[in-house]
């Protein structure tokens, strides 16, 4: 058995590659940033806007963190996607996707001409845009995340697997991806076999 978490820059293919990879597994996906995304849009709010006025008010938060560190003790075999997933499942196999701040933006602006994803600013109306959109949920999500569980999510070290997509095609991130999950769960099952053999 085993969890994956998922984090990521944005345009970097993180929900591309969790969608892949809940198909090709068969496992339930959650998806944390949805969860914000709905919650924004209940308050009549752009995700930017909703992320800024949860620097100032932890309850923003603090439902979907709780949320994800519950289905965390008590489901398995599921992929969770979202920020700070790698720190409320300590015990998953936790994967950041990172890209070039010029080539997610491009990612970004470029899907949300073609409808593929919605904007989470009030008019993505070029890259450049776009660019600085995404630096400052950057320093929105750093902020609030330093200050109520002092992390960054955003720091390599967190992770078991850093996969740069700045130059990989979706297919090969997604190859990149199943390589390592698939020497992961061999390695947790010759684990798992081990300690039935001790016991």
């Amino acid at each position: 058995f085993m969890i994956i978490t998922i984090s990521g820059k944005s345009g970097a293919g993180k929900s591309t590659a969790v969608k892949a990879l809940a198909k090709k597994l068969h496992w339930t996906r959650y998806g944390i940033g949805d969860m914000r995304r709905l919650a924004a849009e209940e308050k009549g709010m752009t995700l930017e806007k909703f992320n800024a006025m949860g620097e100032n008010d932890p309850r923003t938060d603090k439902i979907v963190d709780d949320y994800q560190k519950k289905i965390g003790e008590t489901e398995d075999n599921i992929i969770v996607d979202g920020r700070l997933s790698w720190y409320f499942i300590p015990k998953s196999f936790k994967i950041f996707l990172t890209v070039s701040p010029e080539e997610g933006a491009r990612r970004v602006y470029e899907a949300c001409l073609h409808g593929q994803r919605a904007s989470e600013s009030d008019e993505f109306s070029s890259e450049q845009f776009v660019l600085e959109s995404n630096q400052r949920r950057m320093e929105s999500d750093q902020k609030r995340y330093q200050q109520y569980y002092g992390v960054d999510p955003y720091l390599p070290e967190h992770y078991d697997l850093v996969i740069d997509t700045t130059n990989l095609s979706p297919e090969e991130t997604f190859a990149n991806l199943i390589e390592a999950i698939s020497e992961r769960l061999e390695l947790e099952t010759r684990l798992e076999e081990i300690g039935r053999a001790h016991v």
